[in-house]
């Protein structure tokens, strides 16, 4: 039981950590953007807010893309440790089926 509320902790400061470094991204992509606009808006004026908008909108498929593939990874993740745990489990009850 005290593995798995370490385990619990361990895994809460993880996401912890993760946060501030997806905030610290975020603000960093922004920041980079207006400098962005500022930069393009010297030298092009209507075709700076279509790049913009599109610069916009890849950035936030490539986010939910990479959102989406971390997600994958940690449910693949979570089902092999269960599925382990199972086999492991399975496996005690086979080697001491009078335990029942």
């Amino acid at each position: 039981m005290s593995s798995l509320l370490q385990e619990n902790d361990n895994l809460r400061s993880t996401v912890e950590l993760l946060n501030v470094r997806l905030s610290s991204i975020n603000e960093i992509l922004s920041i980079q953007e207006k400098e962005l606009m500022k930069f393009q808006s010297k030298f092009t004026k209507d075709a700076g807010n279509k790049q913009d908008g599109l610069l916009t909108k890849w950035r936030e498929k490539v986010f939910a893309l990479l959102v989406q593939l971390k997600s994958q990874e940690i449910i693949h993740e979570k089902e092999e440790r269960k599925e382990r745990a199972q086999v492991k489990h399975l496996m005690k009850e086979w080697r001491n089926p009078s335990k029942k």
